[in-house]
């Protein structure tokens, strides 16, 4: 999996390109209800939520979508948090997660 940097009280936009594994297509993302969750590493506690309103969704047919994070979401830091983008199909009754990746949240030494 890979691993995301972030400095804490950052609010970086998340710039995410689904497509499928399979055959390198884009998956169309506008009919879907996406969202980003970021836990601790062992599930215990969720850092922030972005339900599907935060995304910017302006090229979703594309499998292109962006998520801007709060300062709030980037409080805290932490050195193992496990993010994962899912996307639900109401049409299929179909829940695809899209991506996961570990999220390092650090204080800036600046």
């Amino acid at each position: 999996m890979d691993t995301l940097t972030i400095y804490r009280n950052d609010t970086p936009t998340l710039k995410f390109t689904c497509t499928w594994k399979d055959t390198a297509e884009a998956i169309d993302l506008s009919a879907a209800t996406l969202t980003l969750k970021c836990k601790t590493e062992d599930f215990a506690t969720t850092i922030f939520t972005k339900a599907d309103a935060s995304f910017d969704k302006a090229n979703a047919a594309s499998g292109l979508v962006e998520v801007t994070l709060a300062a709030a979401d980037t409080a805290t830091a932490y050195q193992h948090a496990i993010a994962e983008l899912e996307a639900y199909f109401s049409a299929t009754v179909r829940r695809l997660t899209l991506c996961r990746f570990w999220l390092k949240i650090v204080e800036d030494i600046a």
